[in-house]
């Protein structure tokens, strides 16, 4: 029965084949497809173009935001070590004091 079976779904492929070998698709048809790939491929590079000025903008505005974050930090760091070397300052002056009234004085 898996022979016979095998044989006539062969025998269907092979008409199959024949009748579709022997059809030729109208040229209307063929011109209507082929300007549709056309346009697909047209479509696809605007696509493609669009996607990679888009990735430029975002390269571009991370790397001006890193900027100024790294502006920003070194900007902070900068204050923080301003404070830090008054608030020394300030301790070795209080430290430095030979009396209790002389310490209020340079604390106030």
């Amino acid at each position: 029965m898996n022979d016979t079976f095998a044989k006539a779904f062969q025998d269907q492929m092979n008409a199959a084949n024949g009748a579709f070998s022997k059809m030729e698709v109208p040229a209307a048809f063929r011109e209507m497809a082929e300007k549709s790939v056309e346009s697909y491929r047209d479509n696809y590079e605007k696509l493609k173009a669009a996607a990679t000025q888009t990735s430029d903008i975002l390269e571009d505005s991370y790397s001006t935001a890193s900027k100024g974050v790294s502006e920003y930090n070194l900007k902070s760091l900068e204050i923080l070590r301003s404070n830090v070397n008054a608030a020394f300052d300030f301790f070795a002056s209080v430290v430095s004091a030979k009396s209790a009234a002389e310490t209020l004085n340079k604390a106030a």
